[in-house]
């Protein structure tokens, strides 16, 4: 888990920086790292949604200074922080600066933080060179409660990326969370256990109670598959990510994916697929993408064409988040010719969503609201709280940026409505935000600030803490009375 490099001295292209940093921004991250050579410790903290701009960061400070070192702070096997410094330290060559990287990615980040909390003066005493700390923002939001003493210690700060991917990003999670799981995979044959299949079929509508319920019943008649089981495994990864706890659920379907390499199943694609999902919502795109381009060959090649499908329109999404919405496009209008020939109405009203999704970001605002009205009356005739309140949630939001106050309030409230009736907190959560701001602004402050805390409340019950601080903040500056001109 750890790696090194020693870079040579000569200075690189600024081309990366001037993609993810402001101008100033640039310049400081220059001089922290130009200027620290020598000076003991310092620390630098820089928070990246995209990994991919993280792995260019160090690829850009391994080739403008020389004698750097990287330690992940997400392993192997739950190891101290002071031993995965030490093993950096330890590494070829000499050390001079030190970068620290996936604090997101460990199994306890609390823990994490906590040692260079209580440890900051023994560890900055023993490994006395500069330090770059680069973590996602939701990571850094856990450094700063749990480790505020080394944070004190920061000389640079920055939050950079790229902020029109990262709403894009924000959105396509958000709709995932709100709506219904897109497509269904297909069961694994005839054969499959029933409890399992109908576990599989509660999970992937979202039905969390009970799934767990049928997965309880299963585990107590085959205790001795519990383990090893691929289909158990997929459900389980299902439920978690739909709790809020990716990594966990990231950590099962790497065994199980590692399990099918052994043993072939007909889940393996299912598994893959589930997997980039994951992935894409926590910005890692590249790997996302290259998860579901093995789902659809795995598919492909057993001729499942259900986890096809699954991984197409993953793929599409992916392109969307990119803005590659003409190729997006491309793949769901063949989907959507697709599902019409099959008679799969549901699938089809899927489609129809994605589509007014690219429709609306090309403009074409009344063609796309038609499309949501069109499949608003499928998911109602189907019975499905879930994705009828996403749908009405999406109408708000075109509303919204079409500047028309009135009937964006009007269609988010009966979208509330529904959420709350079904108890679904990730829908009151995510609605809630929009439903909130918008009655602050319309003049119902107090009404909207209640449901605002509402959300706030759900986001931490789902574990989501990055957005309940977001969520805090927006409420906070609400509060906050406006500035008023002086007195004359």
């Amino acid at each position: 888990m750890l790696g090194s490099s020693i870079g040579a001295a000569a200075r690189p292209p600024g081309d990366e920086l001037a993609r993810m940093f402001t101008p100033e921004d640039a310049r400081a991250y220059e001089r922290f790292v130009t200027w620290s050579e020598g000076a003991g410790f310092r620390l630098a903290v820089v928070e990246l949604s995209l990994p991919r701009d993280r792995d260019a960061l160090l690829r850009w400070t391994q080739e403008a200074a020389s004698g750097v070192q990287t330690a992940r702070l997400d392993g192997p096997g739950g190891l101290a922080v002071w031993d995965l410094l030490k093993a950096a330290f330890q590494s070829a060559g000499e050390t001079r600066l030190l970068m620290l990287t996936h604090l997101e990615a460990a199994a306890d980040r609390k823990a994490v933080c906590a040692q260079l909390n209580i440890q900051r003066d023994e560890l900055t005493r023993a490994f006395a060179v500069p330090w770059i700390l680069v973590l996602h923002p939701s990571a850094a939001l856990d450094l700063q409660r749990h480790a505020p003493d080394l944070c004190d210690f920061a000389t640079l700060w920055l939050k950079v990326g790229a902020p029109d991917a990262r709403a894009r990003l924000e959105e396509t999670s958000d709709l995932a969370r709100v709506s219904d799981d897109p497509l269904l995979d297909s069961l694994p044959g005839d054969a499959v256990e029933p409890l399992l299949a109908a576990a599989h079929n509660a999970a992937a509508l979202f039905r969390i109670d009970e799934a767990r319920d049928l997965l309880a019943r299963y585990d107590m008649l085959h205790p001795d598959t519990t383990s090893i089981s691929p289909h158990r495994s997929l459900i389980e990864a299902r439920l978690l990510n739909a709790q809020g706890q990716p990594l966990r659920a990231m950590a099962i379907l790497e065994e199980a994916h590692h399990r099918c390499k052994e043993v072939p199943s007909p889940l393996h694609s299912s598994l893959l697929n589930l997997m980039g999902t994951i992935q894409m919502h926590q910005g890692d795109l590249g790997r996302a993408l290259a998860l579901h381009e093995d789902a659809l060959q795995l598919a492909i090649n057993a001729k499942d064409a259900s986890s096809q499908e699954v991984a197409r329109r993953g793929i599409a999404l992916i392109l969307m988040s990119t803005a590659e919405i003409d190729r997006a496009l491309s793949i769901f209008s063949t989907q959507l010719a697709t599902f019409e020939q099959l008679g799969d109405i549901r699938a089809r009203a899927i489609t129809l969503g994605d589509i007014a999704r690219i429709l609306v970001k090309k403009g074409d605002i009344d063609k796309a609201l038609a499309l949501h009205q069109e499949r608003l009356l499928v998911f109602e005739q189907l019975g499905n709280p879930r994705e009828t309140a996403a749908i009405l949630w999406q109408i708000a939001r075109i509303h919204l940026s079409s500047h028309k106050p009135q009937p964006a309030l009007e269609t988010l409230a009966r979208a509330y409505a529904i959420v709350q009736r079904a108890e679904l907190l990730e829908g009151i959560s995510v609605i809630g935000i929009d439903m909130g701001k918008l009655l602050c602004a319309t003049g119902a402050h107090e009404e909207g600030l209640a449901i605002l805390e509402r959300s706030r409340s759900g986001f931490e019950q789902l574990g989501r803490t990055d957005r309940a601080q977001q969520t805090a903040d927006l409420i906070a500056s609400l509060r906050s009375p406006p500035d008023l001109p002086p007195a004359t």
